[in-house]
């Protein structure tokens, strides 16, 4: 898995959240490095508790494939394990433990990304020979472009797992541009990778920006 992809995201996405909501995060001791860790954990956690490679990328996916016109759900569990950070967040913060919401939030920033990415929606595609090589892509593009990603503006509300499901979807129809482009061992362009960039960072955004609403963080 690609280090710099999944922990930069989620660094970009606070950087455009309202002053209060950075506030809330970055409190405490809680730093951009825990945001990193925590947004990691899922490769970490997923690899010590999980010893097949096949049962590692089911719960990393949303796998969707395109049946009489329709995209249908096939496999993989990535929106429960969205929909259980969600609880436990919810939880910690009946708890009082500040922390503990932190990292969940920053956990769950992982699993958004999957949801909107072209190796975890593919069914049926081989996409394992490129997953590495598109999160390292994408990792290094974030590095080179940190400054000049721009700012992003964020939906006010949405209801987190009809708004996963419908930019999973969304993804996927833009994904067939990409998949060609891998088959033909050819590198996406920047504007590609701009494009998918924006597209998980936002999602990242309008999770927590629903979440900052519902729990009153």
């Amino acid at each position: 898995m690609n280090k710099e992809f999944h922990q930069l995201a989620p660094v970009l996405a606070l950087e455009q959240m309202p002053e209060s909501f950075q506030a809330f995060f970055i409190a405490d001791g809680f730093t951009a490095e825990d945001l990193k860790t925590g947004a990691d954990l899922p490769d970490l956690v997923d690899k010590d508790n999980i010893t097949q490679d096949a049962e590692i990328h089911h719960a990393h996916s949303y796998k969707l494939q395109e049946v009489a016109g329709q995209l249908k759900w096939t496999d993989g569990d990535v929106l429960e394990r969205l929909k259980g950070l969600c609880a436990d967040a919810h939880d910690f913060k009946a708890e009082k433990n500040a922390a503990m919401v932190r990292y969940c939030l920053a956990k769950m920033t992982h699993y958004r990304v999957d949801a909107l990415t072209y190796p975890h929606l593919f069914h049926g595609r081989p996409w394992s020979i490129y997953h590495h090589k598109f999160e390292a892509d994408l990792g290094k593009f974030l590095v080179r472009n940190h400054a000049n990603i721009g700012q992003l503006v964020f939906s006010a509300y949405k209801d987190i797992y009809k708004d996963c499901r419908k930019t999973a979807v969304e993804a996927w129809y833009v994904g067939r541009d990409v998949v060609a482009v891998f088959e033909k061992g050819e590198k996406l362009s920047d504007d590609q990778m701009l494009a998918i960039c924006r597209t998980c960072i936002q999602g990242i955004g309008d999770l927590w920006t629903t979440l900052k609403q519902e729990m009153k963080l």
